[in-house]
């Protein structure tokens, strides 16, 4: 299931632990003990999770990095933040960010 079409990026849960090992980023959601590994477009994708950053801009992002269609780059990464939603890493609730 993809989830809808949305402007912005999500934010990354504040709760959620994330650890670089050999090259490869993992995720740690201790609210639920959701674990995740994700590849380099992952990695970039989970950076780009900030609340501010446009879809439009991820997806320029994923495909100035990687041989890849937008159209594609843009379905791939719609699938992964309904992944990261669902599994509690990232929220579209934007008041968890700092605003100090």
């Amino acid at each position: 299931m993809i989830m809808h079409d949305i402007d912005t990026m999500p934010c990354q849960d504040p709760s959620v632990i994330s650890e670089t090992v050999g090259g490869e980023l993992y995720l740690f959601n201790p609210k639920n003990g959701a674990l995740k590994k994700t590849n380099d477009v992952g990695t970039l994708i989970w950076s780009l999770c900030d609340g501010k950053c446009s879809i439009d801009d991820a997806v320029k992002a994923i495909t100035s990095s990687w041989n890849i269609d937008p159209g594609t780059a843009r379905n791939d990464l719609l699938s992964f933040i309904n992944q990261l939603k669902s599994e509690g890493f990232v929220t579209e609730d934007r008041t968890t960010e700092d605003n100090g």
